[in-house]
């Protein structure tokens, strides 16, 4: 019982020993020895301590070393007077080079450098997860870039099907219109050939009709610009707008045209400018609007880099005009109704008449 209670002292005295010279580091060079050499002197007691208590007949190392000493003289065993201040410096050095104390030195010095390796290395896995962080961020941006462009690359698909389409009804009409005149000029002159000596009948000529004809067309102007707070003006550059009898909401109700579930949408216009901006979250639904629009559309522009864009040749009436801008943080979205008349007719669009803009 009496061992381990010291052994536990002994490794209790070598820990504050430690913990009062990794506290010290902060002295000069010259300090930091004598309070390492005084550690290493309070560890060698507590060794001769230990040695004395596991053998009790034994001599203590430093009675050893007295009884083996060679005699000195009278003047070496009684310093004089101008000396004493210089012994007990003498003793320590002696004590501190000592292959032991070196040793005890060396091993403090490699804990102290492992406490610094341990710092150094939590500090390089906090910027390593900054980076990750960092680049996780550049790899979502750019997975919502491709899909993006994958829209973009479907609408310009569907695009050029509806072209192709359309021309090839104009020229199956072509042929079948024809067709029918090649018909009825044979018709016609067989009927001519065969009736050539009788009187041809003349049929009276129906009444004609009177149909009231609809005023001059007017054209429209249209300018997109968004003004901030700082007083700056950006316009809406290549933006699509799409000439309608009906509002957006409409339209997407007609094409049921719904929000997601779990997502908080209040209208059409902000389901539409949230999928532009995250179609990773609205997959599909901006290719789904904007061929909703291009089915009810009447007329249909895009801006230049000024904003500004031209509908011509429309006829008098009551319209919408829709379209999107990606301006803001997500977007601004205009379903403004207008009024054409003949002539010329402008719009100025901006954020008092968006339905949509955040």
């Amino acid at each position: 019982m009496n061992s381990k209670k010291l052994s536990f002292n002994i490794f209790f005295s070598i820990i504050i020993a430690i913990i009062t010279g990794c506290s010290s580091s902060s002295h000069t060079d010259e300090s930091d020895d004598f309070e390492f050499e005084g550690q290493l002197e309070a560890v060698d007691l507590i060794e001769e301590q230990s040695h004395s208590a596991r053998n009790p007949h034994s001599e203590p190392k430093h009675a050893t070393h007295q009884s083996h000493a060679p005699k000195q003289d009278s003047q070496a065993q009684h310093p004089p007077p101008h000396s004493t201040h210089e012994q007990p410096f003498a003793h320590k050095s002696n004590s501190f080079n000592t292959p032991g104390a070196i040793k005890k030195k060396e091993v403090f010095n490699y804990v102290e450098g492992i406490n610094n390796e341990v710092l150094q290395s939590r500090e390089l896995l906090k910027s390593n997860d900054h980076k990750i962080a960092e680049q996780s961020q550049q790899i979502k941006d750019l997975n919502n870039n491709i899909i993006t462009l994958t829209m973009n690359l479907d609408e310009e698909a569907d695009r050029n099907r509806n072209f192709r389409n359309r021309i090839a009804q104009l020229e199956a009409t072509i042929k079948a219109q024809a067709a029918q005149l090649t018909q009825q000029k044979a018709t016609a002159v067989h009927h001519i050939v065969k009736s050539a000596p009788q009187p041809v009948a003349v049929k009276p000529r129906p009444a004609p009709v009177l149909v009231k004809k609809a005023g001059p067309p007017g054209d429209i102007t249209i300018e997109a610009v968004v003004s901030y707070l700082n007083g700056g003006n950006t316009p809406a550059r290549y933006a699509d707008f799409f000439l309608t009898k009906e509002s957006l909401d409409n339209i997407l109700k007609t094409a049921k045209i719904n929000p997601p579930r779990g997502k908080s949408v209040e209208n059409g216009s902000e389901l539409w400018a949230r999928s532009k901006k995250n179609p990773y979250e609205f997959p599909q639904f901006s290719r789904d609007i904007k061929s909703a629009l291009r089915k009810n559309s009447v007329k249909r522009a895009m801006t230049k880099m000024n904003g500004m864009a031209k509908l011509e040749s429309i006829p008098q009436g009551d319209y919408f005009i829709i379209g999107f801008a990606p301006l803001s943080q997500i977007g601004v979205v205009w379903s403004t109704p207008v009024k054409v008349t003949a002539g010329q007719n402008k719009i100025y669009l901006d954020q008092d008449n968006a339905s949509f803009i955040k």
